[in-house]
């Protein structure tokens, strides 16, 4: 698990991370997955969001605007130190919320994801640096967390697995 920190660094930079959509923040955290096994180009970038390729070209765009990304015409997608810096940001967000929904509150692996895919985007850093903490001290307290696991199954044994309201659908991403 990732220590409290660790899960900010864009706090250690010297510019202020900037308001990025929930979109954009797929867009990098889609694009630093893909770095990390080569090249990414545009036609890739599509197929892992899940989207048509104008929709990267214009994506591409406006993340190059603000300094995120490099992308020469026809070329392969770049991060910038700050777009690095920001993906990893997302990742990091990413896998408290994971972490926290699968070892605190014993949600199976791939629902989990599922919810932190959502949850990424609109959890302040002040919720994330209380969750990690809330982590952490499960990490120590093994009664308390034994505890709260039975908790837990008694509340799984009375709902069903799914809820009978869904509040919106969005696609894992990488």
């Amino acid at each position: 698990m990732p220590r409290l920190n660790d899960l900010f660094p864009f706090q250690k930079t010297n510019f202020m991370p900037q308001r990025l959509t929930p979109s954009q923040e797929n867009y990098l955290e889609n694009i630093l997955h893909l770095a990390a096994k080569g090249s990414v180009r545009p036609v890739d970038l599509a197929v892992s969001v899940g989207v048509k390729l104008p929709s990267v070209t214009r994506a591409v765009n406006k993340l190059a605007l603000q300094g995120l990304v490099q992308h020469k015409h026809y070329g392969t997608i770049d991060l910038t130190t700050k777009g690095r810096v920001a993906a990893r940001r997302v990742v990091k967000r990413d896998k408290c919320i994971t972490d926290f929904l699968t070892h605190v509150l014993k949600m199976n692996s791939g629902k989990a994801e599922a919810e932190a895919c959502r949850l990424e985007h609109v959890l302040s850093n002040d919720v994330l640096t209380r969750l990690q903490v809330l982590i952490d001290f499960f990490g120590r307290e093994a009664d308390v967390h034994q505890k709260l696991h039975r908790a837990i199954e008694v509340v799984n044994e009375s709902f069903p697995a799914e809820g009978s309201v869904i509040v919106g659908r969005t696609k894992p991403h990488a």
